[in-house]
Parts: structure tokens; sequence; C-alpha cells
């Protein structure tokens, strides 16, 4: 385990902030197309 540290824990937020913004992207993308 990494030891934990404020710059580790920013970098996993904003990871999991990208990460969520690519699914709604796609999934907005998806019922767009559909349409």
């Amino acid at each position: 385990m990494l030891p934990k540290s404020p710059d580790l824990h920013h970098t996993r937020s904003l990871h999991r902030f990208v990460y969520e913004a690519m699914i709604g992207l796609a999934l907005w993308f998806l019922l767009w197309n559909s349409a």
C-alpha cells in the first residue's frame, strides 16, 4: 500500500472525476445517436 498523502488523494479524486465524466459523455452520445 502506498502511504496516504494529499497529492495522491487529489490525483485519485481527479482520475475518478475524469472517469465518471467519460462515462457520462459516452451514455449521452449513445442516447443522442439512437434518437
